[in-house]
């Protein structure tokens, strides 16, 4: 199920727009969520995140489809009403995740539990 929340343009850097987008997955669909949709020919960069889960959920980060993508994280286990915050690195051309060209973000969640949060990511046609 696409991710039908807002995203905006934050700044720029080098000539990168930096965006950030809302979260909001509670599928436990074997696709996943997508989080950032496909963008042709570019790849998706997550610079920071939060993930808050309403319960205790096993999630896993996808490049494409989590049933047919790569995995961008090991399994993440979230407890209830708990989540993480993951902070931009210091060079903000490096990602903490990145998809392959042409693919979306997506998030896989082992069972159907709401996660929500935000994601700031840019866009590049770099490997």
């Amino acid at each position: 199920m696409p991710n039908a929340n807002y995203t905006q343009t934050v700044r720029t850097v080098s000539g990168v727009q930096v965006k950030r987008v809302a979260v909001n997955a509670a599928s436990d669909a074997a696709a996943g969520n997508t989080l950032i949709a496909a963008v042709p020919g570019k790849r998706i960069g997550v610079l920071a995140a939060c993930l808050i889960a309403a319960g205790d959920v096993v999630s896993t980060f996808y490049s494409g489809q989590a049933d047919t993508g790569t995995a961008l994280t090991g399994p993440l286990t979230l407890a209830a009403n708990g989540g993480f915050v993951i902070n931009a690195p210091t060079d903000p051309a490096t990602a903490w995740l990145l998809t392959e060209p042409g693919e979306a973000l997506t998030l896989h969640l082992a069972s159907a539990v709401t996660v929500g949060g935000w994601l700031v990511y840019f866009e590049t046609t770099d490997a």
